[in-house]
Formats: structure tokens, C-alpha cells, sequence
């Protein structure tokens, strides 16, 4: 019979109605082998008749009794001339007549079975066979088919459950299949069988502390039986019991010497862990397909540390497999605690998405995390496809937050294979190159990296790491045709997306307010899922597809976007980018430096930057992370690449309003409005995602901190739906003992007036100081006073000048009433690290004068 595969531990036939005679289960050897390659014909042929006695026996006739389906007669002729002449030839082509003659009678039983079954009530025999013949033959549908309905009786025979099970199991329907191995259980059936395969399925669901329990039942209640030795199989395996126990029992010299010698808390008391070594090997094969294999020790310092704990693997299953070769806990006292398979799962993140469920991890929990420990892990990553059918890339970071000791990388490659290498902020690195056959290798060891030791307003991390980058591609042609082969047939719409099409620019009288619509519907009704470039593929989908599921990620709903505007006649380009957070591109390396996907559109006699995954955007806005990159623009004429502009300061504009009134009480009345444009807007319209009642308490918690003990009266919010338009916030307000007595004095000093120094704290940097964008804030401020009181002291004007900042602020009293105005201006969004000292005198100049006291004295 057929025997199904559970891992790796097979099962065996367990039908009391196979039975056939002994004759029609031989294997029929050259003559199979024949019947494979060429069929019956083909086999008949290679028999010749022996001579000698028996000559009255004719070959040609029996084969020709066969072909005709004769059985009877041919099987006849041939034991007689077996018992003349026990030739193999003639013992061979008698095998063959008897398994067509089992065939025959086997599809003659099926008729008979399926005729009986008819009965439904006296049919339960027929039904048990008919499902046996089936799951032998391997039709499991049928099988199930048959068998359901008997099993659903209560007197239903063991045997038809059994099969059930297994067939059920066979067609991948794991919940069924448990379903009936836990009715099997509850039979009590001797030998552990039933709890055997119940603690599998559990396994394969990842319930692996229920299939331990099951496991356990096994080996406790049958513990002499086959179904025993298998479940201690499978505890062996997720317990990972066996292998090394002791760190002297490590037989890697190097592995075993690195661990002995690893330094502590003393050498590196910043530090949360230390890389002790971090190796990563890229194999490419000839066949156009990579194995990538990791392997690293970590030594866990502190609390800070035991993140690296759970050690997390992406990969795409579409075409890549992970594999944990070893996983282990090596323990102060140097006794090893092994993974076992139950603490490593496989995650689809998206679950909920099912464009993006190639898009897997693999998670291994490492047992026994403690400060002193060492993790290490082995795993293997098999990729059947290369990028562009045969080119590979792969950009390697060498500086963490974390100390690393040791890093080597391996790169082994066909010997005609033609390399681009680049180091980033790195000098005096070189590989080791060996030739072997007609392999080339590459080894590059990195010692003693420090770690990065974080600062306010610091740059990515990928513009500050050192970097080994390596690319197989010729250019960035050739990059920019294979991605536009990827995505040349994605833009082909329906009639759907054209009505909707119609629909959204049936008011639209200009090529820009139809491209505000589109971009507008595409912005805020596609669902962005947010995958970075590259981690569910390159190729986009279908924008019939992104349409019809209302999500994608980046660069399909950029698909969709730049397939509508085609439609309405507006020339438009998909775009690749490397968003400010992924670093800058570095054009002197062609590979894949991309983080995210855009669009562009020709409008107006300018190109326009839209990026769909912005759903608070406008037309006319750019993200920040988007705003002076360089983009890879997929014109028709061919690629190139443009810089994205960055967005002047009097384009990011806050205005904020407020008039205050002080009762001679001392408490004060306040009207504030705050009015956005550009990226203030961009980031305000996500209030509309706050729960309104959130909204409230935001504002009390702000008009209590300006005004301790302060209500909030009244607010509205407008244009948080509206993208071409500002976002206005008003509020109306009241706060007590706003003055402050001295004596015959009174004081107060206006909330949020200039900004803060933390973010100056340092005397020096290591990094530049990077803003995500430009900005313009303007304040316009009245205090009507009590009539009763004159003003006796405003602060002094300030105006301070830098080439990438400027702030000016000034009070004036006009008439018993107050104006204050205050001007902060970023230009830039970078301070250099020479020219940090003195934009940190400049931000502590404006707090320290910002917080000055206004006077009033008694008329």
C-alpha cells in the first residue's frame, strides 16, 4: 500500500482488507521498469522466446492475449510453459499478466463496492473496503468521500477512523485529520496510535507543549509499542536532547576560544551585549541559485542584552527556505542548553493580507538568557532565484549600537563572475581571494568595532555605519530594465477601475484636478500595508488585483496610481527611492539601494512627486522622508535619476494665534489658533485617526501644562479631511493665578514662547544634527492687562542669524495691551558636526532669553 510521510517517521499499512494473494504483489522488475519508460508494448517486446523444451509455447501469441485483455487464457499458457521451462523472460511477462489481471480485478471490486454502498444501511463493510482500495491507490478525496459517512455513525469500525484520519491528513486537512484522531482517542485504542498522531498535528500547528503532553501519554500508556519508540523520537527532537552539554565538549578551536576569552562588563560597561562574532557566507551556485549561512555568538551583558534573545530570520517562502543548523545557550557556568524545534516558529506578519503572506520570519527563543550568557546560532537560507535571473548583491553594515569583535564575511562565486566592491566610511580593508577549481572566494574580517553611542537628532544609521557593499550588476541599466520587465504587464486595468476612473474626474476640468482626484483616492482608499521595498519581492502586482483588495504596499499602490493617470492621458512613472531614514544612495554602485516606491506624473510642464502611502498628503505635498533623495524615475525614454526637491521653509508653515485676557483676579482667558500648511498639515490631518474623545484630552493635558489648573472650554478642529487645504486648530480656554505677586509687582511669562536647549545638552558630537525637514513657525501673541496695572518690564528684542536656522522675537505694549511676536525659521536640515558649537550657543541664547519674566506694576 501507499504510505504517507509524517516527517520523518513513516506509517505502515494498518487495512485488514489487503490481503490480495501473494502472486499479485510481486514486483514484476525489468518489465515495470519497461512499462515506465515506454509502456506495455515496449515491454512485451523485449521477450524472446527461449529455445529448447517447451516449443509449442508462443510468445507472440501470448503477447497479444495480454494486449487484447485475454488474462485468463494468457496467465493459462504461460504456468504451462513455466512448468516446461522456468525461464525469467517467461517468469516476467506471467508477473505482468497477473498484475493487469489485479488491476481488473480491482476496478471490478470497485464497481461491485459502489453498487453495494447504495444500501446505506447495510453497506458498512463495502464502504470500509471501497475507502481501503482508494487510500491504497492514493485517491484520498475519494477515500474521504467514502468513509464520512460511515464514520459519523457511533458503531463505526476502527479501521474506517484510522483511514479517515490519514486520508485527511493527506489532503492537508490537518484540522479534520485531528479532529478524528481525537474521536480515535477517546476509543481508547491499544498501542498509543491515536495519541501518537495527535501530538503530531500538534507539532505541525506549533502547539508544541500540547504535543509534548501527548508524546508523553504515549511512551506512559504503550511504552513497548512502536507508536512509543516514534514519540520519543519526537520529544528527542523538541527538546533537543543530545549533542554537546559542556563548553570543553566544543570541538571548533576557534568557536571554543572565543567564547573562553570573551570580554565582560569591564572592557565594555556602555555596552548591553557584544558581538562576539558575526559571520555571514553568500554562496552563489551555477544554477542561479544562493545559500546565504549565519552564524554568530553573542554575549549577553545586562538586562539591555537579553533582546538578542529572540533571534528573528525574514525570508520570502516563495522562493527562499530558513533552516536553524544549531541553536544554543551557552551558560556562565559553561553547561549548554540546546534549542529545541518547540521554541522556533514560523510568523507571517501580514496574515491579514494575503498579497504579502510570502512574507515570512522565522523565530528562535533562546532558553536561559541571563547576563554572563553566550547566545549561538547557525541557520542556512536557501534562495532558488537570484535577482534578475542571475545578479546578487548584498550590503553589509559592520557598526551597531552594540560592540563587535569579530565580523567575516564570505562571498564564493563562479570565477568568471564580475564583482562591484565598495567601501562606505571605511579604510584600509581588503579581501582575502582564493581560487579553487573554477570558484573564486572572497574573505573580509572586520576586528574591533565599537559601538555607536546614540545622540539627539542623529543621522540614520545607515549614513553613519561603515559599509562593504557588493553588486553583480552591470549598471543601473541594467537594474532599471529588469525592474521595468517586472512591472511592463501591472498596469493593464478593467472596466472596474475605468469607471472609477470616469467617476472620480467627472467634475475635474484641468490635467491637475484630475490628478488630485486619482491621487486622492488612491492615498486614502487603497490600505497601505507597510513593507518595506523588497520584502514581500520586486515586482509589483497587478493593478486589477491592488483595486479589487483595496491594499498593497508601496509599489503597488504606486502601480495603481500611475496605471489611472495613464488613463486620463497624464504621463506618469513609477520611481525608486531611498527614503532620508534608509541613507543616502550611493550612484557609484548599481544594485538595489531602494527602501520604497513612488510615483511621479508630468503636470503642468513640471514633474510631481506623489507618494500614494502618504493617505494625509495633497498633491502638492512631499513626505519629508521622500524630500532630497535621489530617485530612480522609470521614464518611458528610459530610467535616470533626479533629485527630489527639498521643500522650503515658508512652504512648512505653523501660525499660531492667541489672545489672552488677565483678570484683575489674576486668572487669565485665552483664545488660541494654530494654522498649517506643508508638512505641518501632512502630520496634523493624522488626528483624524484620534478617537475624538482622545482629541479632548490631548488638548486639556496641553492648556493644564500652560496653564496649571487651566479648563479647556471649547475646540475645533477643521480640515482634517480636506488634503489641498490647512489644518486649523481652535481652542478657547481659562486659567487660574495666572499672575504671580512680588511684593507691589505682578508676573507671568508667556507658555511655549522659544524652544528648549535639551537637545544642545552635549558639549561636542560625534554626528551631525539632522532635522526630518524645514520649518517656519510664526507667533502672533496679545495680553490685554487689568486696567488697574501698567507695564513696568518687557524682555528685549532677540535676533539670531545662522545659514541653516533664524529666530527673531520682540514685544511691544500698545495702549495697555501686549504684542508679542516670535519667528523660528529651519532652513537646513542638517548642522554639521564643526558647526555644532555654535548652534548650540545659538538654541541655549533663545531658551535662556525665552524664559524672562514680564512685569507689571500696580498704576
Amino acid at each position: 500500500m501507499t504510505s504517507k510521510n509524517y516527517g520523518d517517521m513513516s506509517l505502515g499499512d494498518i487495512s485488514p482488507f489487503s490481503k490480495y494473494p501473494n502472486g499479485l504483489l510481486k514486483t514484476v522488475g525489468l518489465i515495470l521498469l519497461f512499462m515506465l519508460l515506454g509502456g506495455y508494448s515496449c515491454a512485451l517486446k523485449q521477450l524472446k522466446y527461449t529455445p529448447g523444451e517447451g516449443k509449442e509455447w508462443s510468445s507472440s501469441k501470448t503477447e497479444h492475449l495480454i494486449q487484447t485483455g485475454e488474462l485468463d487464457k494468457a496467465i493459462a499458457q504461460l504456468k504451462q510453459a513455466v512448468a516446461i521451462n522456468p525461464a525469467a523472460e517467461r517468469q516476467q511477462l506471467l508477473g505482468l499478466a497477473y498484475q493487469k489481471k489485479s488491476q481488473q480485478l480491482t476496478e471490478l471490486s470497485i464497481e461491485a463496492y459502489e453498487a453495494a454502498i447504495v444500501d446505506t444501511e447495510n453497506s458498512k463493510a463495502a464502504r470500509l473496503s471501497l475507502g481501503d482500495i482508494y487510500y491504497q491507490q492514493g485517491k484520498y478525496a475519494k477515500c474521504i468521500e467514502v468513509l464520512a459517512p460511515l464514520t459519523s455513525k457511533s458503531d463505526a469500525p476502527l479501521a474506517a477512523r484510522i483511514l479517515l484520519a490519514r486520508a485527511y491528513f493527506n489532503v492537508g486537512q490537518l484540522t479534520q485529520s485531528l479532529a478524528e484522531w481525537e474521536k480515535l482517542s477517546k476509543l481508547k485504542p491499544e498501542g498509543g496510535e491515536a495519541e501518537f498522531h495527535i501530538g503530531f498535528l500538534k507539532e505541525k500547528k506549533e502547539l508544541y507543549e500540547e504535543a509534548l503532553e501527548h508524546y508523553q501519554k504515549v511512551i506512559s500508556s504503550a511504552p513497548q509499542s512502536k507508536w512509543a519508540a516514534d514519540a520519543q523520537n519526537r520529544l528527542d527532537v523538541l527538546e533537543a536532547v543530545g549533542g554537546v552539554l559542556t563548553l570543553a565538549g566544543i570541538e571548533d578551536e576557534e568557536i571554543r576560544q572565543i567564547i573562553k576569552n570573551a570580554p565582560g562588563t569591564q572592557e565594555y560597561h556602555n555596552a548591553g551585549a557584544i558581538m562576539l562574532l558575526d559571520e555571514v557566507s553568500y554562496t552563489v551556485h551555477d544554477n542561479h541559485t544562493m545559500t546565504t549561512r549565519i552564524h554568530r555568538l553573542i554575549k549577553v551583558l545586562n538586562e539591555r542584552g537579553k533582546g538578542f534573545g529572540e533571534v528573528k530570520l525574514n525570508y520570502d517562502s516563495s522562493q527562499q527556505t530558513v533552516k536553524v543548523n544549531l541553536a544554543r545557550t551557552i551558560k556562565p557556568d559553561g553547561t549548554i542548553v540546546n534549542v529545541g524545534k518547540k521554541s522556533m516558529r514560523d510568523l507571517t506578519p501580514w496574515s491579514g493580507f494575503p498579497l504579502y503572506s510570502n512574507a515570512k520570519v522565522k523565530v528562535v527563543s533562546m532558553p536561559e538568557v541571563m547576563a554572563g550568557s553566550i547566545i549561538e546560532y547557525i541557520a542556512t537560507i536557501e534562495s532558488a532565484e537570484l535577482l534578475n535571473e542571475d545578479d546578487f548583491q548584498f550590503g553589509i553594515g559592520l557598526q551597531s549600537h552594540e560592540p563587535q569583535l569579530l565580523q567575516r564575511i564570505i562571498l564564493d562565486v563562479p570565477q568568471d563572475r564580475q564583482l562591484k566592491i565598495k567601501y562606505l566610511r571605511l579604510a584600509d580593508v581588503s579581501p582575502k581571494v582564493e581560487q579553487k577549481d573554477d570558484r573564486r572566494m572572497y574573505t573580509w574580517e572586520v576586528r574591533d568595532m565599537p559601538e555607536i553611542i546614540s545622540e539627539p537628532l542623529m543621522p540614520p544609521w545607515a549614513d553613519i555605519s561603515p559599509f562593504i557593499m557588493v553588486s553583480s550588476f552591470t549598471d543601473w541599466d541594467e537594474i532599471s530594465a529588469w525592474f521595468n520587465d517586472l512591472a511592463k504587464d501591472q498596469f493593464k486595468l478593467d472596466e472596474a477601475i475605468r469607471q472609477k476612473v470616469a467617476e472620480l474626474i467627472a467634475e475635474a476640468a484641468t490635467p491637475e484636478d484630475k490628478a488630485r482626484h486619482i491621487f486622492h483616492f488612491v492615498a486614502s482608499e487603497i490600505r497601505y500595508v507597510g513593507l518595506e521595498y523588497g520584502v514581500s519581492g520586486y515586482k509589483p502586482h497587478k493593478a486589477t488585483e491592488i483595486f479589487k483588495n483595496k491594499y498593497g504596499d508601496c509599489k503597488d499602490q504606486s502601480t495603481l496610481l500611475v496605471a489611472m493617470l495613464r488613463e486620463v492621458g497624464i504621463p506618469a512613472y513609477l520611481v525608486l527611492i531611498s527614503t532620508r531614514g534608509n541613507g543616502r544612495l550611493e550612484k557609484d554602485i548599481p544594485m538595489l539601494q531602494f527602501d520604497h516606491c513612488i510615483a511621479a506624473a508630468r503636470l503642468g510642464g513640471k514633474l510631481v512627486w506623489l507618494d500614494p502611502t502618504c493617505e494625509t498628503c495633497s498633491l502638492d505635498d512631499i513626505p519629508e522622508g521622500d524630500q532630497q533623495r535621489q530617485a530612480l524615475v522609470m521614464f518611458d525614454e528610459g530610467a535616470r535619476f533626479i533629485s527630489t526637491p527639498l521643500l522650503e521653509a515658508e512652504n512648512n508653515k505653523m501660525l499660531k494665534r492667541v489672545e489672552l485676557e488677565i483678570k484683575s483676579d489674576g486668572s487669565v482667558d485665552g483664545n488660541s489658533k494654530l494654522i498649517t500648511s506643508g508638512d505641518y498639515s501632512v502630520s496634523y490631518r493624522g488626528v483624524k485617526y484620534t478617537k475624538p474623545i482622545r482629541r479632548k484630552h490631548m488638548l486639556q493635558s496641553l492648556v493644564n501644562g500652560m496653564y496649571p489648573g487651566g479648563r479647556l472650554l471649547d475646540y475645533a478642529f477643521t480640515g482634517l479631511e480636506e488634503m489641498d487645504g490647512p489644518v486649523t486648530i481652535s481652542l478657547h480656554y481659562t486659567g487660574p493665578s495666572y499672575l504671580k505677586s512680588a511684593g507691589d509687582l505682578r508676573l507671568f511669562q508667556l507658555p511655549g514662547v522659544g524652544s528648549s536647549a535639551r537637545g544642545v545638552s552635549r558639549e561636542e558630537r560625534t554626528y551631525p544634527v539632522q532635522f526630518s525637514g524645514t520649518s517656519w513657525t510664526e507667533v502672533h501673541t496679545t495680553i490685554k492687562i487689568p486696567a488697574e496695572y501698567r507695564v513696568r518690564y518687557l524682555p528685549g528684542e532677540i535676533k539670531l542669524e545662522l545659514p541653516a536656522a533664524s529666530y527673531w522675537s520682540h514685544y511691544e505694549n500698545r495702549d495697555g495691551v501686549i504684542h508679542y511676536f516670535e519667528r523660528d525659521i529651519t532652513k537646513d536640515v542638517e548642522i554639521a558636526v564643526d558647526d555644532y558649537q555654535q548652534y548650540k550657543e545659538y538654541r541655549e541664547k533663545i531658551a535662556q532669553e525665552a524664559d524672562q519674566q514680564i512685569i507689571l506694576e500696580e498704576k
